[in-house]
């Protein structure tokens, strides 16, 4: 059975672990210095969402190299499509709610309008809502299973015996299109991003418009997005060190970024004293 090795496994590893560090880190100062008036101004709650999705996102690269390296589980399958599904959406989701609200406040002239964080994570609810209905879909109707995929390359040994190569996969029948009504939905969220974004670029409130943040990392999960979805199906089954190294540090990559956009300015804002 092939699997990935052991230099490729550390590697995405060890870069998930430091990114799930960063986050945990991140969000520690987030919650400490919440009632500083720079942060509170940004939702601290809805900073914590984010947060844990980048969390969750290192989280299945983790999943996903342990998978690569000791061999397909059914259960590990699931866990990394749900942390992966589930960080993205409460991470970008978290960052469109709050530029939603920026777009209702101040281009709604006609009425005061007040949008409190329980609508921004009822936002981020409905996203959720909408994955776990893809989901539950996927079990009831798909449902993925192991199975074991011959590959083409042969090793001759000296007595003439041939060695097959083989790989345990996570597959379902109708793959492909599961994947694409997933990617589809993401993809949406991401030009909601485009536009509340645009809407708003001419607003200059720093404390409370990310629209600057959120057109970074719409650029950077779009850019991330396109090359991970090439890689997932353009690289061969069998690249396992490949497609293990070059699909987690995409996610990795995106995930770190979007910390750093959305907690760095807040941590460097005003109001944040170290000593």
């Amino acid at each position: 059975l092939v699997h990935a090795s052991i230099v490729s496994a550390v590697v995405s590893g060890g870069l998930s672990a430091c990114g799930a560090c960063l986050t945990l880190a991140a969000m520690a100062v987030n919650l400490w210095f919440r009632k500083v008036p720079y942060i509170r101004l940004s939702s601290p709650i809805v900073n914590t969402i984010i947060g844990l999705g980048c969390l969750l996102c290192h989280a299945s690269c983790l999943i996903m190299t342990f998978n690569a390296y000791m061999g397909s589980q059914l259960g590990l399958c699931w866990s990394q499509l749900l942390c992966l599904i589930t960080g993205y959406s409460c991470a970008f989701g978290g960052i469109l709610a709050k530029t939603w609200r920026v777009h209702r406040i101040f281009t709604n002239k006609m009425r005061l309008t007040t949008i409190k964080d329980w609508h921004l994570c009822m936002v981020i609810a409905a996203i959720l809502l909408m994955d776990a209905g893809l989901l539950l879909a996927l079990g009831l109707l798909d449902s993925p299973a192991l199975a074991v995929k011959r590959l083409s390359e042969q090793d001759m040994i000296s007595d003439g015996a041939v060695v097959l190569h083989k790989l345990v996969v996570c597959q379902s029948s109708s793959e492909v299109l599961w994947k694409g009504l997933i990617i589809g939905m993401k993809a949406v969220f991401l030009l909601f991003g485009i536009f509340f974004a645009w809407e708003t670029r001419t607003i200059h409130v720093e404390a409370l418009n990310d629209s600057k943040v959120i057109g970074i990392c719409v650029y950077n999960t779009t850019v991330m997005g396109l090359i991970g979805v090439v890689l997932e199906f353009a690289l061969p089954i069998g690249s396992v060190d490949l497609r293990l190294v070059l699909l987690t540090c995409c996610i990795n990559i995106c995930s770190a970024t979007t910390v750093l956009l959305v907690f760095g300015r807040k941590v460097g804002g005003q109001g944040v004293r170290w000593g």
